[in-house]
């Protein structure tokens, strides 16, 4: 694995629908604002696609993070994350969340700081999402984590080293 490059994309990007849809993923408000979707790419080869929505009052719920099959088993998922983290970490968000029904994505999670959060103690702006109210299934993992500038560049926060990744 090189570095991976990030270009940001819209909601109505062709692969990132189709990579989705290919998972059983929720593709249904992908446009809806407060969303910002992200492709990662290796060399030139694509990677995978990660989003994150806004949720307010410094909060964001991590989503439709998806891995195109041939490039999995190299982690890429878990570079995908931790730049998530510092790309929300520097636009000034304090705490994460997510959704998953992957138990894989769960322990890959714990990995990278996360815990469980039993849904009944979901604050408001989480349960307000479509994705917490519908999309994702009610025996959906939440998954929490707070963040701070410099997460995801290793160090005590991070138990493991990863490829950078850099936005282009």
């Amino acid at each position: 694995m090189r570095e991976l490059t990030v270009r940001e994309i819209g909601g109505d990007d062709a692969g990132l629908v189709a990579a989705l849809a290919a998972e059983h993923l929720p593709t249904d408000d992908l446009t809806l604002s407060g969303r910002r979707f992200f492709a990662f790419a290796d060399g030139g080869a694509p990677v995978g696609f990660a989003g994150y929505e806004d949720m307010g009052g410094g909060a964001a719920l991590l989503r439709s993070l998806v891995i195109l099959p041939a490039m999995r088993r190299r982690g890429y998922a878990a570079a995908a994350v931790l730049w998530r983290l510092r790309h929300l970490a520097a636009q000034g968000f304090a705490e994460v969340y997510f959704l998953t029904v992957n138990p894989v994505v769960v322990a890959m999670a714990g990995g990278t700081g996360f815990a469980v959060l039993p849904r009944a103690e979901a604050p408001p702006p989480v349960r307000a999402t479509r994705q917490f109210s519908g999309l994702c299934p009610a025996s959906a993992v939440l998954l929490h984590r707070k963040i701070a500038p410099g997460d995801g560049r290793g160090g005590a926060a991070e138990p493991f080293s990863r490829p950078a990744a850099r936005q282009i």
